[in-house]
């Protein structure tokens, strides 16, 4: 018997009223870090389930509900490789780790020279503020691996982690599942020959859980920078500019690369033409001191380094090794996990960092394409999130040519094991009857076009209306006629698009 499919509906809990009674919550309420759900899913909605879920909203951390009017139907819902209780403990647990050790580290001026691993009494700091990472982390993070590990789908895909909760967004589990899951298939559902293959896999998990520990060192106005240049400095580039008497075309290029949520969607010509003019005309600015060197060296850096400038990157590419000491000194740490937190942003072009190195392991170029896939997909203070399928085309590029930065069978990999279209992403519908149509997709796949491409409800029409009764596009029914573009997979776009 086929499912009846209903599109949840996002609803404001401020808005929560009278026209939404005998409604149903179509996943928990109120899940969080620690906190048991309010209400599971499938509640009915009554005045009294109202009452509670606005007096305990601010608390869950929620501003919407997601709800159905018929409790029969099946609303689309991601599948997902280890359980939101296991994962809430993960997160609870790194939290914790990690505030203590960023106070005990704030009793300390030279957190640097600490973190860099010079001298014996840095050496002893850091042997001690590498205890904080207690074995409640340790037994939290085996139940994960082997929720990961034991999952042999080959086509089980990564769901989205902040689709609902803010608090699963965090980048660490973001990238630990993807990462194990695709070393998993790598190493045990392969034909590598190494030994011990679960072993290789749970160490490496180790390190992708902690990959990006240095950045807690990384000061927060670095780390959430949306702006090359802040307002005072525009202004002062402005009032430059009008004195010296150069071209206003100048400071339109300036105003564009300072804001990477609008330059980070140009195309890659566009791109470089803007380069071409900083770095072959805009010298002229420095010359007439409408710019400063370092600002002039700053703009050279688009587009590839978002808003920051060249020290702030320096800070930034410090966190590889920062995190690296750190985890050395914690007791039983797995020696094969130093390797991923050091060299997570290696390439084999020779392109990356601390070393530049383009001797990288497949295990750290893993570690890297699950971490770029995180970052483009993610929402950040500097760029919007990018849908999956986006996310896949920039992979591809920078996995194949002349001057690749990640060896294409790990490319591969990620395209086997992580779809492209999940199931409750969104995608948009491209020429056909139903053009502009929105649909969340029902049977996740891989592509657009052949056979195992993803089937999907369509729910608003052209036009923004909601429909009624989902138009069901299966493989059975679809047609070269259309071809469909993936929407962020985001709790914000989300709720956009299923009010």
């Amino acid at each position: 018997m086929d499912k009846k499919y209903e599109i949840p509906i996002s609803v404001r809990i401020d808005e929560l009223g009278k026209e939404h009674l005998d409604y149903f919550l179509t996943r928990p309420f109120g899940e969080r870090r620690n906190m048991p759900a309010l209400f599971e899913g499938g509640k009915k909605i009554d005045p009294g389930t109202i009452d509670k879920i606005k007096k305990y909203a601010a608390k869950a951390g929620e501003t919407y509900v997601y709800i159905k009017k018929k409790q029969e139907t099946v609303t689309p819902e991601p599948e997902e490789i280890a359980s939101p209780k296991t994962r809430q403990l993960v997160f609870t647990n790194i939290e914790k780790t990690y505030k203590a050790v960023k106070e005990e580290f704030s009793k300390h001026e030279n957190i640097a020279e600490i973190l860099e691993n010079t001298g014996e009494k840095a050496q002893e700091k850091l042997r001690e503020i590498g205890k904080l990472f207690d074995t409640g982390i340790r037994d939290s993070l085996e139940s994960m691996l082997n929720e990961i590990i034991s999952n042999k789908d080959s086509m089980t895909m990564f769901a989205c982690l902040d689709r609902y909760d803010d608090h699963t967004s965090d980048h660490s589990l973001s990238t630990f599942m993807p990462g194990v899951h695709l070393l998993s298939k790598y190493y045990l559902l392969g034909n590598n020959p190494s030994y011990n293959k679960e072993k290789i896999v749970r160490d490496n998990g180790f390190g992708l859980l902690f990959h990006d520990t240095g950045k807690i060192f990384v000061p927060q106005e670095i780390l959430n920078k949306s702006k090359r240049f802040n307002d005072k400095e525009m202004e002062e580039i402005e009032t430059n500019i009008k004195r010296a008497g150069i071209d206003k075309e100048y400071l339109k290029i300036i105003k564009i690369v300072n804001d990477p949520r609008r330059f980070n969607n140009f195309s890659e010509e566009r791109s470089k033409t803007l380069k071409r003019i900083i770095d072959e005309k805009m010298s002229i600015l420095v010359d007439k001191r409408a710019l400063t060197k370092e600002q002039y060296r700053s703009l050279k850096m688009y587009p590839g380094f978002g808003c920051l400038s060249p020290y702030e990157r320096s800070i930034i590419e410090k966190h590889s090794l920062w995190g690296r000491n750190l985890i050395d000194t914690v007791p039983k740490r797995p020696t094969r996990a130093l390797g991923i937190i050091r060299n997570h942003h290696e390439r084999i072009n020779g392109t990356g960092y601390p070393e530049g190195t383009k001797k990288v392991s497949i295990d750290a170029q893993i570690a890297g394409i699950v971490d770029v896939f995180d970052a483009i997909t993610s929402e950040r203070p500097y760029k919007e999130a990018r849908s999956y399928d986006t996310a896949f085309s920039i992979l591809k590029k920078m996995s194949t040519g002349k001057d690749p930065e990640f060896d294409n069978k790990v490319y591969n990999l990620l395209n086997k094991c992580i779809q492209r279209f999940p199931r409750g992403s969104l995608v948009e519908v491209r020429g056909g009857k139903y053009d502009n149509y929105i649909g969340m997709v029902t049977r996740p796949g891989l592509t657009n076009k052949d056979g195992k491409m993803p089937e999907f409800a369509l729910f608003k029409d052209s036009k923004g209306n909601r429909i009624e009764k989902p138009i069901m596009v299966t493989r059975k029914n679809y047609n070269n006629s259309f071809d469909i573009k993936g929407l962020p997979f985001t709790k914000k776009h989300l709720q956009e698009y299923t009010k």
